[in-house]
């Protein structure tokens, strides 16, 4: 029983946990039915979490009309989608709202990404 224990434990610790599996993360507040939202699906979801940019600053969703996760409990809901929030640790580092093509979210993402954190 204690080997299965130690098992276990040393299991555990080698899982990643949030703030080691990466330092930041790209919240994607969407909801269903919203045409901007659709787009970005269509146009550049994939694409961007295929991109090195991706890797390292994960697209996460969150749905707009469900209760807002509780470790985001110190970002702004925002009223409307779509909304993109660069969160590290927990805290909003910046936003940029709406989506209309690829070359604006990559430049306004590029913005978001160059500011000091």
């Amino acid at each position: 029983m204690t080997r299965l224990l130690a098992a276990l434990f040393l299991a555990l610790a080698a899982l990643p946990t949030p703030s080691t599996a990466y330092a930041a993360e790209l919240v994607f507040v969407e909801v269903m039915g919203c045409v901007y939202c659709i787009r970005f699906n269509r146009q550049m979801a994939d694409a961007y979490q295929a991109s090195e940019t991706g890797k390292q600053v994960p697209l996460r969703r969150v749905n707009l009309r469900q209760r807002w996760p509780a470790d985001l409990r110190n970002v702004d809901r925002p009223p409307y989608t779509p909304v993109f929030i660069l969160v590290e640790n927990g805290a909003e580092i910046g936003r940029f709202n709406g989506y209309t093509n690829p070359q604006r979210f990559k430049r306004e993402l590029a913005s978001l990404l160059g500011r000091p954190r």
